[in-house]
C-alpha cells in the first residue's frame, strides 16, 4: 500500500512528459504558441493582463519593497511581477491587431 503513491507520482510525470513531447510535434508551429493568434480578444487579454501586472508592481510591491528593503522575499516578488508584465506585453505583437 505504501508503494501506490509513488506509483502514481511516478506515472503522472509520465503522462506530463508524453503530453508535452506530443504538442511539440504535432503543434503547427512547433509549439510556441498554445493560443491561436486568431483568437478573439487574445490581444486584449494580453495587454490587460501585463496592465494587471504593472499596476500590482506600482501599487502593491513597490511600496513593500520601499520599507522593507533588506527583504529579498519582496524584492523577488516585486520583480517577478514586473517580469510577468514584461512577458505579457512582449506576446502582443504575436497576435492579429484584428481580434
Amino acid at each position: 500500500m505504501d508503494r501506490l503513491p509513488q506509483l502514481g507520482r511516478f506515472l503522472f510525470a509520465i503522462s506530463f512528459a508524453v503530453f508535452g513531447i506530443e504538442y511539440f510535434l504535432y503543434h503547427p508551429a512547433g509549439g510556441l504558441s498554445p493560443v491561436p493568434p486568431t483568437a478573439p480578444g487574445a490581444r486584449l487579454a494580453a495587454l490587460l493582463l501585463g496592465l494587471m501586472f504593472l499596476s500590482w508592481t506600482a501599487l502593491l510591491r513597490a511600496p513593500r519593497v520601499a520599507t522593507h528593503l533588506d527583504n529579498g522575499d519582496q524584492q523577488t516578488s516585486a520583480f517577478v511581477a514586473l517580469a510577468l508584465s514584461g512577458a505579457s506585453f512582449l506576446l502582443l505583437p504575436l497576435f492579429s491587431k484584428r481580434t
